[in-house]
């Protein structure tokens, strides 16, 4: 007759499975978080293409009797009206991103001029812009970006 030796669990049976929850538990979090960046990407993405046809609209119906754009700073955006952006205009619509970058954006958009600038200006009654180019955006920490594609005829791609 054989005698089982039935002490239950040993203490590295339960070590091996917290360990082995400990790893799943951090590939959980790291692909939430990184879950977390990309949709916060795409609704700035999305956020950065309203605006940008909204300063279209309104150039469109010459709201105001004046011409719509809309800036761009590396962490923040705004809509404006006028031919130029002032920066202490208090019509100026501005959203501050956060965990989010516009990539470069001195250098993101022709200005119509042989140059380049980050303001993106609607012509009224018409709608059209000078200043095609992409604005790229990505997280704050890097990862991937999305580009928001702008031409002639005011079209965002």
């Amino acid at each position: 007759m054989s005698v089982k030796n039935n002490r239950g669990i040993t203490t590295i049976e339960v070590l091996i499975v917290i360990v082995i929850l400990i790893i799943i538990s951090g590939m959980g979090m790291v692909a939430y978080t990184n879950w977390q960046r990309q949709v916060k990407l795409i609704n700035t993405e999305e956020e950065i293409k309203s605006t940008i046809v909204r300063a279209q609209q309104l150039a469109t119906a010459a709201a105001d009797n004046e011409i719509w754009g809309v800036h761009f700073e590396t962490d923040k955006y705004v809509l404006f009206q006028g031919s130029f952006y002032d920066e202490n205009s208090p019509n100026n619509s501005t959203k501050n991103l956060q965990g989010i970058n516009i990539v470069d954006p001195e250098n993101s958009l022709a200005d119509g001029a042989g140059g380049y600038g980050p303001d993106l200006i609607f012509y009224k009654f018409i709608g059209t812009t000078a200043n095609t180019g992409t604005i790229a955006i990505m997280p704050s920490g890097g990862g991937p970006s999305k580009n928001i594609i702008i031409n002639a005829s005011g079209q965002i791609d």
